[in-house]
């Protein structure tokens, strides 16, 4: 479970109080169902971070919080509606993103007489323009 989903997970632990034992149970029986899992560490570290309230543990951006949120109890929290949300600006930040070369910028700016032959080629999915090779 990613950092903003576990984010919105602790806002709602904060205002319903009564969810964190929903997150205990759900520990306490994976530990029982699976106590030769090499995440029961974890689950364990969980259930100390639950029972003390001790959030920023795992909303840290440390290696140790990351492999927390990736044995999180906290799924079950958050509202199908609300994880979509949140999915959806996460893909929104993510696409807008982009980058452009700087060779294509300037090839770009140049119109078709001034240009140079140009080939396409391909840059990590990206398009860019290039001297074209005799």
């Amino acid at each position: 479970m990613s950092l903003s989903l576990h984010e919105e997970a602790v806002r709602l632990l904060r205002k319903k109080p009564e969810l964190v034992q929903l997150a205990r149970e759900t520990l306490t029986q994976w530990m029982r169902t699976n106590p030769a899992s090499r995440s029961f560490p974890l689950w364990q570290e969980w259930l100390k971070i639950v029972e003390s309230k001790a959030w920023s543990k795992v909303l840290a951006k440390t290696a140790l919080a990351q492999q927390l949120r990736q044995t999180s109890p906290l799924g079950a929290l958050v509202p199908e509606q609300t994880r979509q949300r949140v999915l959806n600006q996460m893909a929104e930040l993510k696409n807008g993103l982009q980058f452009q070369s700087p060779v294509s910028e300037t090839v770009g700016r140049l119109n078709e007489q001034q240009a140079p032959a140009v080939e396409e080629v391909r840059i990590v999915g990206r398009s860019a323009r290039g001297p074209k090779q005799p």
